[in-house]
């Protein structure tokens, strides 16, 4: 059974928030195993702001207002 996974944090601050989570996130890609992180298909830190767009580190950032259409 092949199992796709994402992580997901949420934060209600401005961009140093945004870098914390980002940072928290690959940082638990590194933690798991290899199968694992294989498995991981999303990081994505959801916030208040108006914005949504892809990192350069590949982290996405989904304004949580784009979640509603």
């Amino acid at each position: 059974m092949i199992v796709k996974t994402s992580a997901f944090e949420v934060k209600l601050g401005g961009s140093k928030a945004v870098d914390a989570a980002a940072r928290s996130l690959l940082a638990l890609e590194a933690k798991v195993t290899l199968q694992r992180a294989s498995e991981l298909r999303a990081k994505v830190v959801l916030t208040a702001g108006d914005t949504s767009y892809v990192r350069p580190d590949g982290v996405m950032v989904v304004a949580i207002g784009h979640l509603f259409i």
